[in-house]
């Protein structure tokens, strides 16, 4: 009887093993092709963009010329959803096309739009 209960035993604790071991393999993994939308690069999400107008917004009553190097925005898995923001800004009327600039040095002085703010006390 006891050899019994050594192997009732034994196929027990396989049995617990064997599904503690398919627990923990049959987690799914993420699907590529249907992130959620903060994650998505071409909708940041809504409260991303909140939140970046609102610096945007801010930057504008401030200051009287800036361009999106000076401005710090959440991070976001792509960085053109920032042009989409300073446009938004831009058809708001906070801020007007002011041409080109050269960046800084750490941008090896690549284009940058020079943006004019229509809502700074000083300049409006």
């Amino acid at each position: 009887m006891s050899t019994q209960r050594v192997r009732e035993a034994k196929q027990a604790f396989e049995d617990y093993r064997y599904a503690r071991w398919l627990d923990s393999h049959q987690q799914t993994q993420p699907d590529l092709f249907s992130a959620p939308a903060w994650e998505d690069p071409k909708n940041p999400g809504e409260r991303w963009l909140a939140d970046a107008l609102e610096i945007v917004r801010t930057a504008a009553e401030r200051r009287e010329s800036f361009t999106v190097e000076d401005l710090s925005f959440p991070s976001t898995p792509d960085a053109r959803a920032v042009g989409a923001v300073m446009r938004s800004a831009a058809r708001k009327g906070w801020i007007k096309n002011g041409g080109y600039v050269a960046s800084g040095r750490e941008r090896h002085g690549r284009p940058v739009v020079l943006w004019h703010s229509t809502l700074n006390r000083e300049v409006a």
